[in-house]
Parts: structure tokens; C-alpha cells; sequence
């Protein structure tokens, strides 16, 4: 893939754990979704500035093959905390 980075096992500041390799796209996907894991495609192909079919492709790619999961645990304020766990995909 142009671009290509292979994080190996990471953390990301949502909680977010990646496993293998994503592309820049990918990567500003998963930031988004560390940001609200409830946004809209649209919302974040919008945020991007990126067609909002490609962007739905590969979150739904992304979220579908296990490489991310968009999962809630509790906050340290409210008693929850929503958190992001990537694996191999």
C-alpha cells in the first residue's frame, strides 16, 4: 500500500490497541473514531475531506474484519470511559 506503515502493537490515546498495518487513511479513520466512536461515515469523510463512500468502505472494512472495535467502558469522571481496541485484520 502507498504509504504503508506497519505499527506493529500500539496504544493509541482513545485506547486504541493496532495490529498490523494501516495506511494514512486508515489511520485518520481510527483518529477519528478515538475522537467519537459514534460519528457518522459521512461525518467523518466530511471531517476528513474524503469521499464519504471510500471512507464508509474502510471503516466498515476496518470495524468488520476485527482490525478495530468501538467498544464503551466507564469514564473516570462519570464512572465511564469509551475506548477503541484495534487487532489484526
Amino acid at each position: 500500500m502507498d504509504g504503508a506503515r506497519h505499527d506493529g502493537v500500539g496504544r493509541g490515546n482513545g485506547g486504541c490497541v493496532v495490529v498490523g498495518t494501516l495506511d494514512a487513511l486508515d489511520r485518520r479513520i481510527v483518529g477519528a473514531l478515538q475522537v467519537d466512536g459514534r460519528l457518522t461515515w459521512d461525518r467523518i469523510a466530511e471531517v476528513l475531506d474524503e469521499p464519504a463512500g471510500v471512507v464508509a468502505r474502510r471503516g466498515q472494512r476496518l470495524l468488520g474484519g476485527g482490525t478495530v472495535q468501538v467498544i464503551g467502558v466507564p469514564a473516570p469522571e462519570a464512572g465511564t470511559v469509551v475506548a477503541l481496541h484495534c487487532g489484526p485484520g
